[in-house]
């Protein structure tokens, strides 16, 4: 049986003090070490500078977009989290998935993580996170996780930590039957 080695986190919050940088990213980072699977973070590279169609051929060739690019089209399973700002996926990810390529076909699995402070919130920013995910060709996975009520104890008593486990178990067990299926 083929093994999981690294999987690729997008960290679209560029502020350094938000629940996922201080939360999720290390408890992440514990689970998958503990499966000797590498985990790498890309975070405050993603502040791209705003694509333009037009100007595509001079953003590309500035080195430390073509640098990030690579790095991403070399990975295949990817860990997206995103906070939810008024009822939509932040900016910086958007952008991101402007400069991305369409793939021929789907080798790349991808799962999302949308932090939301409402009671509600994340579900439409989860739905844009999927359609864009899609749009690449990239295998969305379907069992996403949504963080909501950030601000009360509810997610800090061990029930998100469960759920995050759960989630992240169930994403490698779906990229190994894609792996053991030459799918990726």
């Amino acid at each position: 049986m083929d093994k999981v080695s690294q999987i690729l986190i997008l960290n679209c919050n560029l502020s350094t003090s938000n629940f996922g940088s201080e939360y999720l990213i290390p408890k992440i980072k514990d689970l998958f070490s503990s499966r000797a699977i590498s985990v790498e973070v890309i975070s405050q590279e993603l502040d791209l500078p705003l694509f333009r169609q037009d100007g595509k051929e001079k953003l590309m060739e500035r080195p430390e977009i073509y640098n990030l690019l690579e790095r991403i089209n070399r990975a295949n399973s990817f860990i997206i989290i995103s906070p939810e700002y008024h009822g939509f996926c932040t900016a910086v990810l958007k952008n991101l998935f402007e400069y991305l390529p369409v793939e021929k076909e789907n080798r790349k699995v991808a799962m999302g993580i949308i932090t939301a402070n409402g009671e509600f919130g994340g579900s439409t920013s989860m739905q844009q996170l999927s359609f864009l995910v899609q749009k690449l060709k990239w295998i969305f996975f379907p069992d996403n996780l949504l963080v909501n009520n950030l601000k009360t104890e509810y997610n800090l008593n061990g029930i998100l930590e469960k759920r995050l486990e759960r989630v992240l178990n169930n994403f490698l067990s779906f990229i190994l039957s894609y792996k053991n299926n030459n799918l990726l």
